[in-house]
This record gives structure tokens, C-alpha cells and sequence, in this order.
């Protein structure tokens, strides 16, 4: 490769992910500061916050704390209005989402030139706002929350701030599997501080994610397959206790409320049970369709990974729920959500390493792929409209 070359797709990827920025700063400013009125979810983030400077902590001691201690700091270092703040800095890791999805779609492409870094870049913009595919929400805004896979509930912001970090975890999981040698101390002590702060921003993917990671590692040592033990004992294991640990003493240890788990089937995706499966399959219908499209799929680890991870917080949602206080929050189902766009991400980057499959190159796509694309289209205008909805009156989430 000449340095010309080169420089010519370093000057591309840069103007691609600069107008990334730009798309996602102008889709999510008005769609977070509309959040702060409409959103108990942000607005109580806010108090938590406003509630530190007033030196109550206790207060602030919630099942994903670090979101309200970083307003918190955000706005004291900025001074700034409280909601002005608190959307700025929402947006700051919805635009790092955007960035972390652009290169891990770009690592893994057969081809890269300029059209296809361009192509990219509008996959990354329309992976934020995926949802599922449906006629009821394509033509209202009720019916929007129990038995679909939220895949972009923009009105949660701690499941905003939590994408940048799930995407790369997950890819790096996955990769323990793949190698034969450990990885060095300071690899693990950054994957462990990533796993921390994601969980102290919002541990609802971490209770499906590490369970299922867990399993892995104990099969492939019970079969002696190559795995790197440190990085999953230390890196994922121990980190993983440390700080689901930790949350579980202040969100049921009697310092935030009388909330406790139980045992609660259906309590919030029972009504219908019979609308459930095709809520499902629509809800997931681009990824599926990659997986049972395409062998590659089947044998993708950090794809097969999210898959599990999807499995495992589907059943807790269906199966588990809060008591006391938070019984009617729903916080089992972000865990779906959360996982879910993580499978999205991971089908789009198998799906584009497939022959025939890019329609920004000279090579005509194949039938197949149009079709899967298009399912992929109908998850992003359904997304688009759910977003609209979000710009004007708050949508009614709970018919």
C-alpha cells in the first residue's frame, strides 16, 4: 500500500466519522433536551445529582450510580443549568457510541475505500436508532415498551451512556476464546476498569453478559480449549463480582429503598402471552436473518456471544422482577434492550464481510442480501419515527 493511499483513507475515515459526529450531535440535541421534561428517568438523574451538592449522598446511592455523580461533576466543573448539562453530557456518549460502532464496523471490512467509510458511517447513524419492526408502532406511539425488544429507548439515558462500553466488552469476551496466550496485566486491568464503570453507569447487561461468559470459560476448561484464563478470571471474573457486588449491598442493603428480587413470571410481558413470539421475532428479525442467512454467522464468536448474552436477559425478564418500590419500573427489561442492540452491531459486522453483500461497491448484491437489507431499512424507519415521536408529547409508553 502507498503512503498516498494511505493518507487518502485516513483523510476518508476522518470525514466520515466528523460528519458522523455532526448527524449524531444534531439527531440527539433536541432528542435529549426534549427527554429532560418528558423523562422521569432523566429528571430523577438530575435530583440525584442536585441532591449531592446539598451532601446527600445517600440519596445518590442507586443501582447505577455513576451516571448522576458525573452530572454532578459535569456541573460543577461547567457550571452550566442542570439540564442543559445533563443532555450535553448524554450526548457526549451518544456520540461515542456512533464512534465506537464506525470502528468496529470499519476494523472488520474486506475493502476499504471511501464509499464504503461513507456507507459506514450511516450504518453507525442508523444502528442508534433500530427498533423493532411494526405496524402499530409505525402508525402510533402506544405500545411501545412490553413484549418488543427496546432496542434504542432513548427516554432511559443510563442505557444511552452504557453503549460504548457493551459493544468492545463484548467483542473482547469473546476473543478469550480465540487466543492460547494470557494477556498482559495492563490489557486486563483496562478491560476491568471498563467493566466497572460500565457497571456503576448501569449493571442490566452485566447480569446476562457475565453468567453466559462464565459458562464459556468453564467449558472450554473442562474440554482443556485454548482460552485466556487471565483475562476472564481477573479481567471479567473478578472485576464483574467486585462491582455487582457492590451494587447489590446499595440497591438492597436497606441505604436506597425496600426493594428486593423475586420470582415474578410475566409480570410485565404477559398481556397477551400470545403476541410475545412475533413481537420477538420482529423485534429481531434483521439479526436473525444474518444468522440463519449465513454460515459465517453461526460461527462468529462475539455474534454467537451476544446471541447468548440476548438468551439469558430475555429469560430474566420474562422470569424475574423487582419488589417494593421498584416493582413497576421494569428494570429487567434493559437488560434485553441493551443486549439486543449489541446483536444488531455484531449482525451488520459479520453481515458486511459477506461476498455480494455491499451495495456501495461495484459488485451487485446479491438477492438474499437485498432482502436482509431491507429487513435492516424497515428496523431504521420504524426507529426513525419512534425517535419523532420522542421530539413532540411524551409517548404513551404504558397502555
Amino acid at each position: 500500500m502507498s503512503l498516498s493511499s494511505s493518507l487518502r483513507r485516513q483523510r476518508a475515515d476522518l470525514n466520515a466519522a466528523l460528519t458522523l459526529v455532526i448527524f449524531v450531535c444534531l439527531l440527539g440535541t433536541p432528542l435529549f433536551a426534549r427527554q429532560l421534561s418528558a423523562s422521569a428517568d432523566y429528571s430523577s438523574r438530575v435530583v440525584e445529582a442536585y441532591a449531592m451538592t446539598q451532601g446527600d449522598w445517600a440519596g445518590a446511592l442507586t443501582s447505577n450510580p455513576l451516571y448522576s455523580i458525573l452530572i454532578f461533576i459535569a456541573q460543577g466543573i461547567t457550571g452550566l443549568d442542570w439540564a442543559v448539562t445533563t443532555a450535553a453530557l448524554t450526548l457526549v456518549f451518544y456520540v461515542a457510541a456512533a464512534l465506537v460502532t464506525y470502528a468496529s464496523l470499519r476494523r472488520v471490512l474486506p475493502q476499504r475505500t471511501r464509499r464504503s467509510a461513507w456507507a459506514l458511517a450511516l450504518l453507525a447513524g442508523l444502528l442508534l436508532i433500530v427498533m423493532p419492526i411494526s405496524l402499530s408502532l409505525l402508525l402510533s406511539t402506544r405500545d411501545m415498551l412490553f413484549q418488543w425488544v427496546m432496542l434504542s429507548p432513548h427516554y432511559n439515558p443510563t442505557t444511552q451512556v452504557l453503549r460504548p462500553f457493551v459493544l468492545p466488552l463484548t467483542v473482547i469476551g469473546a476473543g478469550i476464546f480465540a487466543s492460547k496466550e494470557a494477556s498482559s496485566w495492563r490489557r486486563v486491568g483496562w478491560v476491568a476498569l471498563a467493566l466497572i464503570v460500565a457497571a456503576l453507569l448501569k449493571p442490566s447487561w452485566h447480569i446476562a453478559f457475565l453468567p453466559v461468559l462464565a459458562l464459556a470459560g468453564l467449558w472450554a476448561m473442562l474440554r482443556h480449549q485454548p482460552h485466556d484464563g487471565r483475562l476472564l478470571i481477573v479481567g471479567y471474573g473478578g472485576a464483574g463480582v467486585l462491582a455487582l457486588g457492590f451494587l447489590w449491598v446499595i440497591a438492597y442493603g436497606g441505604v436506597a429503598d425496600d426493594s428486593g428480587l423475586a420470582i415474578m413470571p410475566l409480570h410485565f410481558d404477559g398481556d397477551p402471552l400470545y403476541a410475545l413470539p412475533y413481537k420477538l421475532l420482529l423485534s429481531l428479525a434483521f439479526p436473525l436473518a444474518v444468522t440463519l442467512a449465513y454460515p459465517q454467522a453461526r460461527r462468529d464468536g462475539p455474534l454467537l456471544l451476544a446471541w447468548a448474552t440476548f438468551g439469558v436477559a430475555l429469560l430474566q425478564s420474562l422470569l424475574f422482577n423487582e419488589t417494593g418500590s421498584r416493582m413497576n419500573h421494569g428494570n429487567f427489561l434493559w437488560g434485553r434492550a441493551i443486549s439486543g442492540w449489541v446483536l444488531f452491531v455484531l449482525a451488520v459486522r459479520v453481515f458486511i464481510q459477506q461476498p455480494r453483500v455491499a451495495w456501495w461497491t461495484d459488485e451487485r448484491p446479491a438477492r438474499r442480501a437485498w432482502l436482509i437489507w431491507g429487513l435492516f431499512a424497515l428496523h431504521s424507519a420504524t426507529g426513525l419515527l419512534w425517535m419523532m415521536a420522542h421530539y413532540g408529547a411524551k409517548p404513551v409508553m404504558f397502555p
